[in-house]
């Protein structure tokens, strides 16, 4: 989580190759990723990230926070090593505290701008699609930007804004 080359991995033109890179070039990532106990300590890691403290900081150690802390441990918890070792509880554990983080980001949209949004919205997208939930499984069928999205983490969209609203509404249907 501290690796100093871990921003790398925003770099490049999507997150999955940029993640990917920076696991390629960093072992640990890879003996992270293998670990039994991965999912369970990455997502009480991530349910501690406070979203709201940024309001306090200055430029410097908030832009550090939200790309190297925030960002970084979103990425992390969307890949499918990490959500396919979670059984259903953690993984309606994640998908509630990812709605929770969106919902903080969007009060402070002037922090974490709608980039913040696509990291916390893969994740709900990854975990929708690993339950197989039916109407998002439906719309993604539909939607050759959804497939790219889940793919990679990339979002080449006019609708960037609504298409990511969409998918945080369906996972507040699916928590229902």
């Amino acid at each position: 989580m501290t690796y100093p080359l871990r921003i790398d991995a925003f770099a490049y033109n999507d997150l999955q190759t940029g993640f990917e890179a920076v696991a390629s070039q960093f072992n640990g990532i890879p003996a992270l990723l293998s670990r039994e106990d991965a999912a369970t300590e990455l997502l009480a890691k991530y349910r501690s990230l406070d979203i709201v403290v940024v309001n306090d900081w200055g430029p410097l150690e908030r832009g550090e926070y939200i790309i190297g802390t925030v960002a970084f441990t979103e990425i992390l918890m969307a890949q499918d090593a990490i959500v396919s070792k979670m059984n259903k509880t953690e993984r309606s554990a994640l998908l509630s505290e990812a709605v929770k983080k969106s919902t903080e980001k969007c009060q402070l949209a002037e922090a974490y701008g709608s980039s913040g949004q696509i990291y916390t919205t893969w994740i709900v997208a990854r975990v929708l699609q690993h339950e197989n939930y039916a109407p998002f499984v439906q719309k993604v069928e539909e939607s050759d930007a959804l497939q790219r999205f889940i793919a990679n983490g990339s979002l080449t969209s006019v609708d960037l804004l609504d298409v990511l609203d969409e998918i945080i509404s369906m996972a507040q249907e699916f928590g229902r």
